[in-house]
């Protein structure tokens, strides 16, 4: 006879047998008892949790001769038929390989059809989420009012893709991932009754790794149970499943701890070697960090489920390093396995990962969500290129969003930002002119100095009209004590009009004025084509309103102004004066 795999002979044949999701169980059973079992059923719950299960065995219920209650005597043909799965009245279908309109509509029309040996025919349609729209609709009339003689069980993992018109129509039922005590207790019975030797240890790393699947679990202690020829042991469950042993965690959160890059990078070459795969890596280094982050936080051994000299020694291990660094390493871990899914070198991603942990730099923060006062410990610069984390000093109750980790290398404060960057978040703030810019020379250069910044500012807002404009000017003078005068070159005169269009001189002057700390206003004019000297010779000063450069000045302006108002077809005399400018100024 061929063998059947363990969880395929450890199936629950009655409702007793069913291990956790004691409210689904209860409900149903009443049901039974009570003759009222429901026309549509949505179980909806993670994988090996009993959905599928528990559909045949309500399945079972409601067709067996014989029941006794709400139990199924699993003795008469109908009862043999569904657990053997060759009745005809129960309809098994997988909607991921059958999702289309038409399986949908041949379901449909079969319901017209009398069950043939028992009282109803039941369909049961496994991760229902999976079929299209269309088939959706073709299900929802038959689903809202189907013959009496017939039962839908809808069973998913998602059910938020199920449309709400179908889970409208179904009694929900919400299965559970089981605890770690449930699965032990059933791993327990199932290695005691097939004659398997587990060591408690090990039997509590297998419920641990299943992760609420009892499915999941039965079906390692089917693998680790030939690993060992009946005999299972907590090593022969590490190397089955690649978990990595306490030795290499302890090994690397000390090493992290203590800042120490090359001992960090050696444990995960390590790992590398024996061929870990590093996302499950990423995700036990989480796993690791919570529980060292329960004992820390005064939780008991027990809560571990973890052997008792591995639980002292994880103690050991939370009360040498602080809690600030703990939940460090589980934000890290956290990003590691975001990050590690679908990149090219996942190894790498944890690498970096950590190694920002064992080595932060300047510009890296850490989030951390704040639950006691005391959460504001910081790694100090230990004096030899390594960072240590450190408690808070008692009595310190400050909480805070972020924490700006030290400089390693140069072992210096952080920089200032630049004003430009200030200016872009708008920390920048307006200064009164002091003695050493009263002049406007000084004035001036200060302008300069910022000029590239306003530029980059205006391209960071948005506002790429106006520096597009202002590209070409460059500030070459000073009036007024704050006008600041932009020379344009003779060619870019629509550059000079579109600068001193109101809405884009604003923009400007209010850029400029954040990034100097001054109030000042800009003013454009023409550049001299033929004239000599250093750029600045003509340009308009304090006492220059009679100067023949600003007359010219604002008469172009005026002519422009008059031929952007005149009527469509006019020949204004601005055009010729525009291509001789140069020549009539000089």
């Amino acid at each position: 006879m061929p063998y059947q795999v363990l969880y395929r002979a450890w199936r629950p044949n009655s409702w007793r047998q069913v291990v956790g999701q004691k409210s689904v169980v209860r409900i149903l059973e009443n049901a039974l008892l009570q003759n009222k079992v429901s026309h549509a059923y949505l179980f909806s719950g993670p994988r090996g949790t009993g959905k599928t299960t528990v559909a045949r065995l309500l399945a079972k219920a409601v067709n067996c001769k014989n029941r006794q209650g709400a139990e199924p005597c699993n003795s008469c043909d109908s009862c043999t038929a569904i657990q053997n799965g060759t009745s005809v009245d129960v309809v098994e279908i997988d909607a991921a390989s059958n999702r289309g309109i038409d399986e949908i509509r041949s379901i449909t029309e079969s319901t017209r059809y009398l069950p043939v040996t028992g009282a109803y025919k039941v369909y049961i349609v496994d991760e229902v989420h999976m079929l299209t729209q269309e088939a959706f609709n073709a299900l929802l009339k038959t689903l809202e009012e189907p013959p009496p003689h017939v039962i839908f069980i809808l069973a998913t993992t998602a059910p938020h893709r199920i449309p709400v018109t179908i889970t409208s129509r179904c009694q929900r039922m919400e299965f559970h991932k089981l605890s770690v005590g449930e699965i032990c207790e059933r791993l327990e019975e199932i290695a005691s009754s097939e004659g398997i030797d587990i060591e408690p240890e090990a039997r509590d790393a297998l419920a641990r790794a299943a992760e609420g699947s009892l499915r999941d679990a039965i079906s390692l202690l089917d693998l680790c149970s030939a690993y060992g020829r009946g005999k299972v042991t907590r090593q022969d469950v590490e190397e089955v499943l690649g978990t990595s042993p306490l030795d290499f965690m302890e090994r690397l959160v000390r090493s992290l701890a203590a800042g120490d890059a090359r001992e960090t990078l050696r444990a995960l070459r390590e790992m590398s070697d024996a061929g870990k795969d590093f996302l499950q890596l990423a995700q036990e280094v989480g796993n690791f960090a919570k529980d060292l982050i329960l004992l820390k936080s005064g939780g008991d051994l027990s809560e571990l489920t973890r052997p008792p000299d591995e639980s002292r020694r994880m103690q050991e291990l939370a009360s040498s390093v602080s809690r600030n660094f703990l939940f460090a390493l589980l934000d890290a871990a956290a990003r590691a396995v975001s990050e590690m899914r679908g990149a090219s070198d996942p190894k790498l991603v944890l690498e970096l990962t950590l190694l920002g942990l064992a080595c932060p730099s300047q510009h890296m923060e850490v989030q951390m969500f704040r639950a006691d006062p005391g959460f504001e410990g910081a790694p100090r610069d230990r004096g030899d290129g390594a960072c240590t984390w450190q408690e808070p000093p008692a009595g310190d109750q400050r909480r805070t969003a972020h924490v700006r980790l030290p400089v390693v290398e140069g072992r210096g404060e952080s920089p200032e930002p630049s004003r430009a960057e200030r200016a872009e978040t708008g920390s920048v703030t307006a200064e009164p002119v002091n003695a050493s810019l009263a002049g406007p020379e000084e004035i001036l250069n200060r302008v300069k100095s910022v000029w590239d910044d306003l530029l980059n500012v205006l391209q960071k807002r948005r506002l790429v009209k106006a520096r597009a404009y202002l590209l070409p000017g460059k500030p070459v003078g000073l009036r007024d004590g704050n006008v600041v005068v932009l020379k344009f070159p003779a060619a870019y005169t629509t550059h000079l009009e579109q600068v001193m269009v109101p809405a884009t001189r604003k923009s400007i002057e209010t850029e400029l004025s954040k990034l100097t700390g001054l109030d000042l206003r800009i003013a454009a004019v023409p550049d001299e084509p033929d004239g000599g000297g250093d750029g600045d010779e003509g340009v308009a000063k304090p006492d220059d309103a009679g100067n023949p450069l600003v007359l010219k000045a604002r008469e172009l302006l005026d002519a422009a102004a008059r031929q952007r108002s005149g009527p469509a077809g006019t020949d204004v005399d601005s055009g010729p004066a525009r291509r001789d400018s140069g020549k009539t100024i000089g």
